[in-house]
């Protein structure tokens, strides 16, 4: 509806003003629609290798490059009913991508430590990068990805060459997640393990590489308590592994550092176990289901080259995956009617939104 409103007093129309953006902004949170999942979603990561299965038993989404993956590819995992999260690195400047010239000398900072190809950027020059990163995601979003994993965002507490702040990062993470919410596209915090408290509500879920390994999995819980899952991937195996991250409501992978081969997950391992009565160990082997819900694996057919803030490696990527479904139900797909506070407004905030869609301030 349009709604005349006619003032003499310029006070007034300021008030009114500030009350329509008000409106505006929040119609944005009720109206958003990306993909938002709960606690219970799990992932499957792998940007390597030479099979892949885009139909694993009990996995929600999978975590591939965002540059590497073809439209194809993510239309075929939907089809699945699963959700694709495409990896970016959005902290550092690699010098094979194909947008590589996009970055001017003076963003980039020292090689990172053990990334040659690699070197950390001064993400205070947020006018120069911002505009790199939106038309990455855009890329992403017009393949169809449902949300993005953006790596290496947490420069100010590494040897990054610049003498990057705790706000300066807290700053472009925010303009990260704001990038991928503006596509209607979810957002992960990649680590960044110090600054949760003051990002878990910018962020749809967590990635994290070894919380267990480095016993600080507790910082993790903001996430889980506010209902976001926590995608927690280890490297080395640890008896205590799985318990505890079960007991913790993590979605965490046992890996090897290409991750390049199907992952052994936690929790999925944990429900095929229960049903099946079969043991459930940390090992780099999935569990097994009965042959009609096999780990089945196909050949590729496509290159792919791809990064992760441990493995820095290039690879094959197919297209086409067996047509074995599982017989494991996944809480579809993870997602969640309640997952951010903003939700529970949603009818009050559409219904301003509509009944003020245009104001229109008339002087006498």
């Amino acid at each position: 509806s349009i709604i005349l409103v006619r003032s003499r007093h310029p006070s007034q129309k300021m008030h009114l003003l500030s009350l329509i953006y008000l409106i505006s902004a929040l119609s944005n949170l009720c109206c958003a629609d990306w993909w938002k999942p709960s606690a219970e979603t799990t992932m499957h990561i792998q940007y390597a290798g030479n099979t892949y299965n885009y139909n694993l038993p009990g996995v929600d989404a999978y975590n591939i490059d965002g540059d590497a993956v073809s439209t194809a590819t993510v239309s075929l995992i939907h089809s699945y009913g699963k959700k694709v999260i495409c990896y970016y690195s959005a902290g550092s400047y690699e010098n094979y991508r194909s947008d590589a010239s996009s970055f001017p000398s003076s963003v980039l900072g020292k090689v990172m430590d053990g990334w040659p190809d690699e070197k950390w950027l001064d993400i205070r020059q947020i006018a120069i990068l911002q505009p790199i990163m939106e038309a990455r995601v855009q890329r992403y979003s017009q393949k169809g990805c449902d949300g993005v994993d953006p790596d290496n965002v947490d420069g100010y507490n590494n040897d990054s060459g610049f003498d990057l702040s705790p706000s300066d990062q807290l700053a472009y993470n925010r303009m990260i997640a704001t990038i991928a919410h503006n596509r209607n596209m979810s957002c992960g915090l990649k680590n960044d393990l110090d600054q949760i408290p003051d990002l878990v509500a910018s962020f749809d879920y967590s990635v994290n590489e070894q919380c267990h390994e480095f016993n600080e999995c507790d910082t993790l819980d903001p996430f889980i308590k506010a209902n976001k899952p926590v995608f927690n991937i280890e490297y080395k195996k640890q008896s205590d592994f799985c318990p505890s991250s079960i007991a913790s409501g993590y979605s965490s992978q046992m890996k090897n550092l290409a991750l390049d081969q199907p992952a052994f997950d936690c929790r999925i391992c944990n429900r095929i176990s229960t049903r099946n009565n079969i043991s459930c160990t940390a090992s780099l082997a999935p569990p097994s289901e009965p042959a009609s819900t096999a780990y089945a694996q196909t050949t590729p057919t496509s290159t792919m080259g791809t990064q992760n803030s441990n493995t820095k490696t290039s690879s094959t990527m197919g297209t086409q995956t067996s047509d074995t479904k599982s017989s494991l139900s996944p809480s579809s797909s993870g997602e969640s009617d309640t997952t951010n506070d903003e939700e529970s407004f949603a009818p009050i905030l559409a219904w301003c939104f509509a009944t003020t869609s245009a104001v229109i301030y008339l002087s006498l």
